[in-house]
């Protein structure tokens, strides 16, 4: 069967399905998975799980901040002014809880 043959048999069968009002619906099946922790002796590593995101969330914030600085200037007169900035956005995620 060549290109063309394929083709129009292609648009006959859709014109069949779709004329005769079936609908074909293709359930696609997402992998899982699982992550099992021995509480409370593994606490700290399922909050370190859960939270995550977050900690991705806060590292990606700081990293644009520091892009931001090297590409359009700064007013930080010491370095130490410049580390205490990116501590404070460090800061902001409040993950005290995790040790």
């Amino acid at each position: 069967m060549n290109v063309l043959n394929l083709f129009i048999y292609v648009k006959f069968v859709k014109k069949i399905i779709l004329g005769n009002g079936v609908k074909i619906k293709r359930r696609i099946n997402m992998p899982e998975y699982v992550i099992k922790f021995n509480l409370p002796k593994e606490e700290q590593d399922f909050k370190l799980a859960q939270r995550g995101k977050d900690y991705c969330c806060v590292i990606f914030k700081a990293l644009q901040e520091i892009r931001s600085y090297l590409k359009y200037g700064h007013n930080f007169k010491t370095i130490d002014e410049a580390l205490e900035k990116i501590r404070e956005t460090l800061l902001e995620a409040q993950m005290d809880d995790i040790e």
